[in-house]
């Protein structure tokens, strides 16, 4: 489950992990999370996702504008 989906009005879509560190339990999980996105992505019929994942709080705003 992610922690949140972000999506904008041009049906762009943005699934938003946020994490205190790094661990590799993290990393598989977004591994698995940017296949999933992938396989979406390949079906055009979702719109664009992608995947970010913020280690400081600082760093919302800034992943969420870029969308």
């Amino acid at each position: 489950m992610p922690d949140f989906i972000v999506s904008n009005r041009n049906e762009d879509t943005l699934v938003l992990q946020i994490k205190g560190q790094k661990s590799p339990q993290n990393d598989a999980k977004h591994a698995a999370l940017e296949e999933w996105i992938a396989a979406i992505n390949g079906d055009l019929r979702f719109g664009k996702w992608s995947l970010a994942v913020a280690y400081k709080p600082v760093e919302v705003d800034d992943i969420v504008a870029k969308l």
